[in-house]
């Protein structure tokens, strides 16, 4: 219940200026501190936790030691981007996904969005096709703060060389952006999910190379950091 009470605390006679959530969250780091001098706590349990936080994206770590740093990133501790590339023979192809949430509603929404991820392949006459499927479903008990409608400006990067064939929500074509970024194209698009109703995002794009006889596919999926484990 960490977040309700961090909204609890941080909301309670705020006005413009307010230090309440700032006041909580530095009160719980004291805390924390005070129990981890005071040695009061399963120290494997905690190296555990730890470990599984780094793992799973809850938590990344940067240090400005380059040494230390480059440890992170060799963990994938550091939440740095995984590009799209073969790790097994030079006929391989090297698929990638990452879907990427943006809550720009100026509430806490998400907390209580549910999220499915599908992505179904298609190999055949040499090409590839790709249906990703995103399914988000508002279960705000509200439209009061910390809930309501929940406006999502969702990104998903796929490897550059692909080809946008459509964008289309709930079944109704939708329009988006795209751009190339390095070894990543970004498809952009805005829609909101309001309270209680569930919204279906669909986008399928095409490998604009052909394939070489008898391919290896390696498919690459990395999550946003902070995001549940869809």
């Amino acid at each position: 219940n960490f977040f309700i009470k961090a909204q609890t605390y941080s909301e309670k006679d705020f006005f413009s200026g307010s230090h309440n959530k700032r006041n909580f969250l530095q009160a719980v780091l004291n805390a924390l501190q005070v129990r981890l001098q005071e040695g009061d706590y399963d120290s494997l349990v905690l190296a555990s936790d730890i470990k599984r936080s780094l793992d799973e994206k809850r938590m990344v770590v940067w240090f400005a030691d380059e040494p230390a740093q480059n440890m992170m990133k060799q963990n994938f501790w550091s939440g740095q981007l995984s590009p799209p590339q073969c790790t097994t023979i030079e006929t391989c192809v090297a698929d990638y996904l990452m879907v990427v949430d943006a809550n720009l509603g100026v509430n806490k929404a998400n907390f209580f969005v549910q999220r499915a991820i599908h992505l179904t392949t298609q190999i055949e006459n040499q090409h590839i096709t790709n249906t990703l499927s995103l399914t988000y479903k508002n279960d705000s008990p509200e439209t009061t703060f910390p809930g309501g409608d929940y406006r999502n400006y969702l990104q998903v990067y796929v490897p550059a060389e692909v080809q946008v064939a459509q964008v289309s929500i709930d079944g109704a074509t939708s329009s988006y952006s795209q751009s190339v970024d390095g070894p990543f194209r970004v498809v952009g698009i805005w829609f909101t999910v309001p309270v209680g109703q569930q919204r279906n995002v669909t986008i399928r794009y095409n490998f604009t190379k052909t394939l070489e006889e008898d391919p290896t596919y390696q498919l690459i999926v990395q999550k946003q950091i902070g995001s549940i484990n869809n």
